[in-house]
């Protein structure tokens, strides 16, 4: 939608600020999880781009509906990620 909360999102964060914010939780999840938050930031990227590919081709572009489902995807998923690799 033109007037969507997604649209906003996706068209006002630049290539510099996705950088920054994607820099700066690498070095703190590596700085307080090691292979773990290594492992977990692997797992988000390729949920992440998948998910970006798959609503692109099937949708034709990003909702903040599809945005909230991925942060929620991911969100489980690195939970999941620390709590395997605990054992």
């Amino acid at each position: 939608r033109p007037d969507g909360v997604g649209r906003t999102m996706v068209s006002t964060v630049k290539f510099r600020e996705f950088g920054v914010a994607t820099v700066g939780a690498l070095w703190i999840m590596l700085a307080n999880t090691a292979a773990h938050g290594l492992l977990a930031i692997l797992v988000v990227a390729v949920v992440t781009i998948s998910c970006r590919i798959l609503v692109h081709a099937r949708l034709g572009g990003v909702t903040g509906d599809l945005l909230g489902a991925i942060i929620e995807i991911n969100e489980t998923l690195v939970l999941a990620t620390f709590t395997l690799g605990a054992r």
